[in-house]
């Protein structure tokens, strides 16, 4: 939330060509497509909340800056030039998923449209914490579509974004012994050293000074600055004035009673682009015209991840898996998208299967075979 503070105030695994990427390369790739949600992120959040969105110079961890593009009609576009440090406009056409570092990552109007992520995720244990940085980036993300949670990732930047203002009062008060200078300041603001002091619905904070006593406050979401409800008990409405006095909030909404309250049952899942897929050539087969299926000789069930549970993400994965002549898989590709992590619990599970290999007369031959995965809320 500090990151997103920030911001408001200023194919697959298995490919055999591909090179083994050291921990610190898959740290820079997992950590980009974080910084890349982060910043959708507060190009929605203030999009929905005011309007309009400010767009920052940032750069990837590469070193190159974010190509960030936005058009009066709301839409944008956010690119990553990925380890090579070079924008590849014409590969932005093709919504798809590639393998390594070096390709432009796409994130436009909401949805990703070029990614690595599952080449990168399949690439590191399921604890990683950069993966889980970008996990928290992209269920953030979903969830903040819910215009309950919007209000509430508003208060809770609004309180963050409070408390330091309220900092820096406070240290020009123990470095000018009191607040009568600062209360007589033609600027405030330029006294306490900022050019902006506003709550996350951009509406300027209100900073009040009465002898030693300094009061901060926001108009919260109805932008409405109301004195006469100070002295009653706040409800749970995003709605309601935030106010911090002399370094401790006198009214402040409770977030996560409001989130308890508040949470959406369902979200809008955040499907990625489909993985580069094999062809049958190259002495790889597909059922039919003589080729027998292969039959699922060890199944392993995917792990339901607790966060698209809990939202209600459930639907189809549709996998292109490659089973070797042994009925080994060899590799997994995602046809069809879910949602990040279900994909990615899908093609985890899918790589511990075994299968009878499908033959053509009667010799095993490797083949390309498409496997459906139902997830079921249940």
């Amino acid at each position: 939330m500090r990151k997103l503070l920030a911001l408001c105030v200023l194919g697959i695994a298995g490919a055999a060509h591909a090179q083994t990427p050291s921990a610190a390369d898959l740290e820079k790739g997992l950590t980009n497509l974080a910084i890349i949600h982060d910043v959708a992120f507060s190009i929605e959040f203030q999009r929905n909340s005011t309007g309009n969105a400010r767009l920052s110079n940032i750069s990837d961890p590469w070193g190159t800056p974010y190509r960030l593009e936005s058009t009066p009609g709301g839409s944008y576009r956010i690119v990553s030039a990925g380890s090579d440090k070079t924008f590849d406009e014409q590969s932005w056409a093709t919504h798809v998923q590639f393998d390594g570092l070096a390709g432009d990552v796409v994130f436009a109007d909401g949805g990703v449209r070029r990614t690595n992520r599952n080449w990168l995720a399949t690439r590191v244990s399921d604890d990683n914490a950069a993966l889980q940085r970008l996990r928290d980036r992209e269920m953030q993300f979903m969830v903040m579509r819910s215009p309950e949670m919007l209000d509430a990732i508003a208060a809770r930047t609004t309180i963050e974004a409070i408390r330091a203002v309220g900092n820096l009062v406070q240290q020009y008060r123990d470095s000018h012994n009191g607040l009568a200078s600062l209360a007589a300041a033609p600027d405030m603001l330029a006294a306490l050293g900022i050019s902006v002091a506003e709550d996350a619905w951009r509406t300027p904070l209100r900073i009040v000074i009465e002898g030693q006593v300094y009061r901060i406050v926001s108009a919260g979401s109805d932008r409405k600055f109301s004195p006469e409800t100070w002295s009653q008990p706040i409800t749970v409405d995003a709605a309601e004035d935030v106010v911090f006095e002399n370094g401790t909030f006198k009214r402040a909404l409770d977030i996560p009673e409001y989130m308890r309250e508040k949470a959406p049952k369902t979200v809008t899942p955040l499907t990625q682009p489909p993985d580069t897929l094999r062809d049958a050539t190259d002495g790889w087969y597909r059922a039919g015209g003589g080729v027998t299926t292969p039959e699922v000789k060890k199944r392993v069930e995917p792990v339901y991840p607790g966060d698209a549970r809990r939202l209600g993400i459930a639907g189809l994965v549709i996998l292109q898996v490659a089973i070797g002549a042994k009925g080994d898989v060899q590799d997994v590709r995602v046809i069809k998208s879910l949602s990040p992590d279900i994909d990615l619990a899908a093609i985890n599970a899918v790589r511990q299967w075994q299968f009878a290999p499908a033959t053509l007369d009667r010799n095993p031959v490797p083949v390309l075979f498409n496997v459906t995965i139902n997830f079921r809320l249940k």
